[in-house]
């Protein structure tokens, strides 16, 4: 009889222990806890770098009476942007560029009642120097990794040609002029720092950009 009791007691311990286990190992998942910061940030410093599509300098070149305006040649217009935002949705930005290309026309002149023409090339190089203001819209459009905003501004392009048409010669040139900006863009975050980038608009350069932004943000 007692060892019938002692043989109860060591099971039901046995049995109670085995649930005691079984009961601990089952543990809750932890919450995936999203770390990502919101699209935009006060204080936050945005740099960009970017390339540019449908360039307006290379669609306007033209050349006067006496030339034959023949293809344009050159790489895509880059871009290197910073922005500071100075308030929960406004940001100040600078701007560098280049831009350059070839324009290659024919020079038409006549010789013992013959015509000619001679392959020219003008060699444009476009240094340009811009400022912004854009307006971020994160409370409009609440999505977390997504930074719309709208930019005007302003640049000044120094272009330098080697030899454009002009009358019936070609001459060496550096014009300055000021171009206005206006720019729709946007951000989207693959983490909290950095983000791809596009945005379409005129700043004579080009018409469309993308490209790749780094955000620095104060700890």
């Amino acid at each position: 009889m007692r060892s019938q009791l002692i043989l109860s007691l060591l099971l039901f311990c046995g049995v109670t222990q085995a649930q005691t286990n079984t009961a601990t190992t089952i543990t809750k998942k932890p919450k995936v806890v999203d770390t990502l910061q919101p699209s935009f940030i006060r204080h936050s410093v945005i740099a960009t770098l970017a390339v540019g599509f449908a360039d307006g300098h290379r669609n306007d070149f033209s050349v006067p009476s006496g030339f034959e305006k023949n293809n344009t040649s050159g790489f895509a217009p880059v871009y290197g942007k910073l922005e500071y935002g100075i308030s929960n949705n406004m940001s100040v930005g600078v701007l560098l560029g280049y831009d350059g290309y070839m324009g290659n026309y024919y020079q038409l002149y006549t010789a013992n009642g013959k015509d000619y023409k001679r392959n020219r090339s003008d060699k444009t190089d476009i240094y340009s120097a811009g400022l912004s203001a854009n307006y971020h819209f994160g409370k409009i459009i609440p999505v977390k990794r997504l930074d719309v905003f709208v930019g005007v501004g302003f640049t000044l392009n120094n272009e330098h040609h080697s030899a454009l048409p002009q009358g019936d010669s070609t001459v060496k040139l550096t014009d300055r002029n000021v171009t206005p900006t206006l720019k729709a863009g946007v951000r989207y975050y693959l983490a909290s720092r950095s983000s791809l980038y596009a945005d379409l608009g005129y700043d004579k350069n080009s018409m469309f950009c993308v490209g790749y932004s780094c955000r620095f943000m104060k700890k």
